[in-house]
């Protein structure tokens, strides 16, 4: 299991590069620390990556959205 500030590291690296399947796998595996900057930084990192998850959905639900009309002209 990493440490928190590797942790860190790997949650900056999955933010930039949007990387949802390794944003899911931090978000199991969330170390504990007893250092309050690391845990704020940490917090502040795991509000970006709901944001992530939270304009992917909106994504998804545009895309669906389109395809249920594009399936209705064809149906």
């Amino acid at each position: 299991m990493l440490d928190m500030k590797q942790w860190i590291q790997e949650l900056k690296i999955a933010i930039i590069e949007k990387d949802g399947d390794e944003l899911i796998e931090l978000s199991e595996n969330i170390p504990t620390t007893d250092n309050i900057d690391l845990a704020n930084e940490a917090l502040l990192l795991i509000k970006e990556a709901v944001k992530f998850a939270q304009n992917e959905k909106i994504k998804i639900n545009q895309e669906m959205t389109k395809l249920k009309k594009a399936k209705g002209y064809f149906s």
